[in-house]
């Protein structure tokens, strides 16, 4: 699982593994409450860092196209509805991300 937010909602997410499943998480201040929160299913949760590079995007779309990483889009707005969307965001419980479709 690749954690984008951390926090209580990384703690949450961490329900839907399988012992000895691997966490990355991008918000590295979030890696030892991971660590503990997971310490029963001997999760292997380590800090990301992401670094620009076209390779590695290229990997990332990669493994998208052949549904090795999944990717949970948990609602669309078009971006006349950014005041929704932001709201959505702000409620804290977003599981998933939050798009704003350009049309």
């Amino acid at each position: 699982m690749l954690d984008l937010v951390g926090g209580d909602a990384g703690v949450r997410a961490l329900d839907v593994l399988k012992s000895g499943a691997r966490v990355n998480v991008l918000p590295t201040i979030w890696v030892d409450k991971l660590v503990d929160a997971g310490s029963q299913k001997s999760l292997n949760v380590a800090g990301y860092k992401a670094q620009r590079s076209g390779q590695d995007m290229a990997r990332v779309l990669e493994q998208l196209a052949t549904g090795k990483l999944k990717l949970h889009i948990q609602q669309t707005y078009s971006l006349s509805e950014v005041v929704a969307a932001h709201t959505e965001l702000q409620k804290g419980d977003t599981f998933g991300k939050i798009v704003l479709k350009v049309d």
